[in-house]
């Protein structure tokens, strides 16, 4: 996440589900280059310690309720890469402007409004606005992207990433030609069936 510029310093974070009850979750303000597995935070769906020394990321109660809300998800990164949060302080969605993208992201990206970090609220209107979809943008701050895995969660916030420079390059230059609606089933179809709700 760090080297492919998803995030920098000690912003954004990441989780894995290691079962029902129990993830595994960065600590908070801890540089991603002298991270270690020794670092990593085990946590319940309440935010409490199971495991490990460190304070765990201050945003644990967003990535709980991803895990506790969709049985699919089995990892959650929350990113703060310029783009995606560019997009996001322009508080659009970013539309279904590439098939690849729709494909991997579920459709065009919602973005929940501004709520303040670290809060079950925000937590709450992510999750909302996230819906069956695989990534959303938080209103002045960041974005969430989630996966089976850790690597789906990784090429979903990738992908947000690369989607939202395509479509803030497109805007700067013109109006952005979105997929028509009726042209999704078919880009479903073609990648193996997946169909959002």
């Amino acid at each position: 996440m760090y080297e492919a510029g998803l995030t920098t310093g000690t912003n954004g974070n990441v989780s894995v589900r290691v079962d029902a009850s129990t993830f595994a979750i960065t600590p908070s303000a801890t540089s991603y280059l002298s991270m270690t597995a020794d670092d990593v935070v085990g946590i319940n769906a309440d935010g409490e310690r199971i495991w490990g020394h460190r304070k765990p990321s201050s945003e644990w109660a967003l990535h709980t309720l991803f895990y506790r809300s969709r049985p699919d998800v089995g990892a959650v990164i929350h990113t703060h890469s310029p783009y995606a949060t560019a997009a996001a302080v322009l508080g659009e969605e970013i539309p279904a402007i590439l098939a690849e993208a729709v494909h991997i992201l579920g459709g065009a990206v919602p973005v929940a409004p501004y709520v303040t970090f670290g809060t079950k609220q925000l937590a709450e209107a992510a999750v909302a606005a996230c819906g069956s979809m695989n990534a959303v943008l938080l209103c002045n701050h960041g974005a969430v992207a989630v996966g089976k895995d850790l690597a789906s969660a990784l090429q979903c916030a990738a992908v947000l990433e690369e989607t939202a420079k395509i479509y803030l390059l497109a805007k700067s230059a013109g109006t952005p030609k979105v997929i028509p609606a009726d042209k999704l089933q078919a880009i479903y179809r073609a990648y193996g069936g997946y169909k959002p709700e």
